[in-house]
């Protein structure tokens, strides 16, 4: 109820749901096909890390009407009435979370999406993704599973354009909401493992928003005196004001040269 209240207090609320994941029930058939590797990993994740208190959670992400989601087969998208659809057999819904709203440059028309809606703009980010890292094919238990794919998402629909290509803030940048616990098994196991390619948040964050290559000063009409959270605009230069600040630029400097020329005739 809590958070409900807080949801409807809150503009374009992006909300997180989160499952706990079962361990799922033996199967004999299925045991006696798995290899020994198989088996191992099995017992691994059912058997020793709950013990360790190392959960298991599968998540999804609510925003602008829709529930977005990722597993095998690739990114998942549905109504909020159906989001059930997506959620394992074995998982359990433990509550939902509002993480907070939508950045001005998804909700206005100044971000990287151009003069559409908010929905057009949502759904470039899920385009870039799913071609990008977020693949049919890339689903990983511990490299890039759901969870990496719910933050990666906020990340880059909560965050306004200018802190996600800051350079200061890329090693410390996160939704405070967004609790830890819900990837620690996947962080812990990389850790130990330390193969394959692993989902990198922030990064990948700033391909979602079509950001890269972009530095913070490609951005105009930024609120200085925050640096941070919402600004009233973030709005990329235009090529044309670029030109005219070059050429402006040159002028200034042919005049400095006549007037030192000048004073050099004195």
């Amino acid at each position: 109820k809590q958070d409900t209240e807080m949801q409807e207090s809150v503009e374009d609320p992006v909300v997180l749901n989160i499952y706990q994941l079962e361990a799922p029930e033996p199967d004999a058939n299925a045991e006696q096909q798995q290899s020994s590797v198989g088996r191992g990993v099995a017992s691994f994740f059912s058997r020793i890390l709950p013990r360790a208190g190392l959960g298991a959670y599968h998540t999804s992400l609510d925003v602008n009407g829709y529930c977005y989601t990722f597993g095998v087969g690739g990114i998942g998208k549905s109504t909020i009435t159906n989001k059930s659809t997506h959620v394992p057999p074995n998982g359990t819904f433990q509550e939902s979370i509002t993480l907070g709203s939508l950045s001005d440059d998804i909700v206005s028309s100044g971000g990287s999406g151009g003069n559409g809606t908010i929905s057009s703009r949502i759904n470039e980010c899920i385009k870039r993704l799913r071609e990008s890292t977020f693949t049919p094919t890339s689903y990983h238990l511990l490299n890039r599973n759901c969870n990496h794919f719910t933050e990666t998402l906020a990340l880059a629909l909560m965050t306004n354009y200018r802190n996600l290509v800051s350079e200061k803030s890329e090693a410390t940048m996160s939704i405070d909401a967004y609790p830890r616990y819900i990837n620690r098994l996947a962080r812990s196991g990389t850790a130990v493992m330390n193969h394959g390619d692993v989902c990198d948040v922030r990064k990948e964050a700033k391909t979602a928003a079509g950001l890269d290559g972009k530095l913070s000063w490609d951005f105009t009409d930024i609120d200085t005196n925050t640096g941070a959270g919402r600004t009233s605009s973030s709005k990329f230069m235009s090529k044309k004001n670029e030109e005219a600040k070059k050429t402006q630029k040159k002028e200034l400097t042919e005049k400095q040269k006549k007037l030192l020329a000048n004073l050099g005739k004195k």
